[in-house]
């Protein structure tokens, strides 16, 4: 059943089942000439399912980030129980990436915050094309992204990794502006099984990753 239509599903299934025992119950009281009464219980089946795409959205809005169209961060504690919890039973391990944009501040400051904006939808856009449908991909706050994904071993860091770094050149080249990412992980169960800790792992390896990139670029404006 699908999550996003799930109380459509419901609200419709519960719709048919009261309208075939309203319709049971009429049926020993008027003749199939009179078939035109049986008409209003079409609304037995509409208003259910109506209700049912109406929490269906309000859910919808409660767990999506409006701007980039991914999880949000209040989505976020729920869904790795449940992520963690398919890794453990598949006896797979799933690694926890922070990205943050860098230099995202001086893109606001010198393009707008509604450019800004747009350079944050292309990311989460870009991350859908390279990550896989069941991966977690959530908006942690401002220009940070946490990304839940299966690794079958430590190996695959890498390549993950590899896929973001090349679809930010994807989205600078639409953006028309040098796009990038610093990229920390952390590995459950290895390095712990709370969502707060692997988070807290994830971005001090992070923060390590964006010191070592400044300091490169430092080097390098030093050397010219």
């Amino acid at each position: 059943m699908s999550n996003k239509k799930q109380g459509t599903i419901i609200g419709l299934g519960l719709g048919i089942v009261q309208i075939a025992i309203v319709s049971l119950i009429i049926s020993k009281y008027v003749t199939m000439s009179e078939w035109y009464v049986f008409i209003p219980l079409v609304a037995l089946i509409v208003i259910p399912a109506y209700l049912g795409s109406v929490l269906d959205e309000w859910k919808e809005r409660a767990e999506v980030d409006s701007l980039t169209n991914v999880l949000n961060r209040r989505c976020l504690t729920s869904s790795f129980s449940k992520f963690a919890k398919t890794s453990l039973k598949q006896k797979k391990k799933c690694a926890l990436f922070v990205l943050d944009v860098n230099d995202f501040k001086g893109i606001n400051d010198t393009k707008g915050h509604m450019f800004g904006d747009r350079v944050l939808a292309e990311i989460a856009s870009s991350l859908k094309t390279c990550l896989r449908s069941n991966d977690l991909i959530v908006r942690w706050g401002g220009d940070e992204f946490i990304v839940l994904t299966q690794i079958n071993n430590n190996g695959n860091l890498d390549d993950v990794k590899a896929r973001i770094k090349k679809e930010m050149i994807a989205v600078s080249k639409r953006v028309k502006v040098q796009v990038d990412v610093s990229i920390g992980h952390s590995v459950f169960p290895d390095q712990g099984k709370k969502l707060g800790k692997l988070i807290q792992a994830a971005d001090a390896n992070m923060y390590e990753n964006k010191q070592y990139r400044l300091k490169i670029v430092e080097n390098s404006r030093q050397e010219a």
